[in-house]
């Protein structure tokens, strides 16, 4: 799995890393969505691994990206994080789809 930051995405998400440390993790949130492959993606900021996460390949891997092995399947393998037209918030998407236009970055 590979994530491409555009300029203006990587701007957003290191903007939010100066106001707490950590790793950006892509999250399929299934609470409240009637069953485990109905859910929507979420970003976090997260301060440390767990045995669940595996590494996303960014460009240029200046930004450590994670996600939990069980909702790879839910993402296509190429996917690229850039700035939404909602000012500080993110569009994850692939060449096939968008998974989310107004992603904001938890903590």
């Amino acid at each position: 799995m590979q994530v491409t930051l555009t300029d203006e995405g990587r701007n957003i998400v290191k903007r939010a890393m100066s106001e707490q440390l950590g790793m950006l993790k892509i999250v399929y949130d299934t609470d409240g969505c009637g069953c485990a492959v109905s859910g929507v993606p979420k970003l976090q900021l997260v301060s440390n691994k767990t045995e669940t996460d595996i590494d996303i390949k960014s460009e240029d891997g200046d930004i450590p990206i994670l996600i939990e092995r069980r909702f790879q399947v839910f993402f296509d393998p190429k996917m690229t994080l850039s700035a939404s037209v909602k000012p500080g918030r993110l569009q994850l998407k692939s060449d096939q789809q968008i998974f989310h236009s107004r992603l904001a970055i938890t903590y």
